[in-house]
């Protein structure tokens, strides 16, 4: 099976899946990026072993002219001649390119997809304009619950859609963070760790909520005192100087750390040494820094908003979900951590453990794998003149 796959960049989470499926018997991947880089360096998966053939077509989305995708990703299709294409999402230009070429070339597609119907306010004609690429496409792979719901309201069959999108390298979380338990001491010195903290990992842009998550931590310190655990915030973003200054307004700097961002082999480290995660957003089409989190161990506190609440998020079992909206009612689950024994958090983080072992790459391998099966089944769609001309100007812009 000559499988075809298109991304904007490669990071962690994609050498994981993909190797995964490599791994599988009869399988010839073979993974196009349309540029190395990422917003973030740490993310970028430079120097990682893959069972896959990778090529890059070097093309930034700033600098990138009209219509310049459609020539390479033709020539990578037509070199590779692969049985079946898998795009990431339905409004990348790589993505829209694969799709209008696979079709043209009687190749069937299947697209991953992250979406929910309430990770954005939705436009009819926007929404109608999806559906018309979406049913381009012959099979689906999805996170879980919420985002095949959608996809089925954007026109795939429940039967083409399959689930299994939205996973991690476990191991590499399992096994790091273990380790950095047994030197726990000496790590939180060499990283200048507090001695107790919650943490949150997460770009520092609006729709993070992470002012929303400050605010709510001050609540907490003002009805509980100085004493409660820290508060550790991984990542970095526009809204920095947004954040220090609000801290710095609260008086809160020696208790509020904003550690920049975390290579993807620390990562695990801060997350193990920490009390419990949350995750503030507003908007979130799935929440990857749950999935790390959990299979580190850790109990999860996560916005109701995110994509993966409803299948990853139990409330009372593995951790708590709460609306974005009321900060209040996150300061009260925080408040509850602080006051839980040990044996009880440690019980959360280990059910949250046993849940998402479920979502590692394999879950993905097997997803993807069964929506290949079901696009060949299915066969190639036709392309109309009104859907070429669609995607090449959606790809265009």
């Amino acid at each position: 099976m000559k499988i075809l796959a298109f991304l904007i960049n490669l990071v962690p989470y994609h050498v994981a899946r993909w190797n995964a499926v490599a791994k599988v018997s009869g399988n010839e991947v073979s993974v196009v990026q349309m540029r190395s880089q990422d917003e973030f360096s740490v993310l970028e998966a430079t120097g990682a072993k893959l069972n896959f053939s990778l090529s890059t077509l070097g093309l930034l989305e700033t600098s990138m002219s009209s219509g310049q995708i459609f020539d390479p990703v033709a020539e990578a299709i037509n070199s590779s001649c692969p049985d079946v294409i898998v795009i990431s999402g339905y409004s990348f230009p790589i993505s829209l390119a694969a799709l209008k070429f696979g079709c043209e070339n009687g190749i069937p597609v299947v697209i991953c997809s992250e979406s929910n119907r309430d990770d954005f306010r939705r436009r009819w004609y926007i929404e109608a304009i999806k559906k018309r690429v979406i049913q381009l496409c012959s099979a689906g792979l999805v996170g879980a619950g919420p985002q095949k719901e959608y996809l089925r309201e954007l026109g795939l069959h429940s039967t083409q859609i399959f689930e299994g999108y939205n996973v991690v390298d476990n191991k590499h979380f399992v096994r790091r963070g273990d380790d950095s338990r047994k030197n726990r001491k000496a790590l939180r010195s060499s990283l200048g760790l507090p001695t107790d903290f919650f943490i949150a990992v997460a770009r520092f842009t609006e729709k993070k909520n992470l002012d929303g998550l400050i605010e709510s931590y001050c609540l907490l310190v003002e009805s509980e005192g100085q004493s409660v655990p820290d508060l550790v915030i991984l990542g970095d973003g526009p809204l920095r100087q947004l954040l220090e200054s609000m801290i710095a307004k609260r008086g809160l700097g020696s208790k509020i750390h904003l550690l920049g961002a975390v290579s993807y082999e620390l990562l695990p480290s801060y997350y193990a040494l920490a009390k419990a995660f949350i995750h503030t957003s507003k908007t979130e089409q799935w929440g990857l820094v749950v999935n790390e989190a959990m299979a580190v161990g850790l109990p999860v506190i996560v916005s109701d908003r995110c994509g993966c609440a409803r299948d990853l998020v139990l409330d009372g079992e593995n951790g708590f979900s709460f609306s974005p909206d009321r900060p209040k009612e996150l300061t009260q689950l925080l408040r509850r951590c602080v006051r839980m024994e040990r044996e009880d958090l440690e019980r959360l983080a280990e059910r949250g453990r046993k849940i998402i072992s479920n979502w590692g790459p394999d879950r993905f391998a097997s997803g993807v794998g069964d929506a290949i099966q079901k696009a060949l089944e299915v066969g190639p769609r036709r392309l109309s003149l009104v859907d070429r001309i669609l995607l090449k100007f959606l790809a265009k812009r």
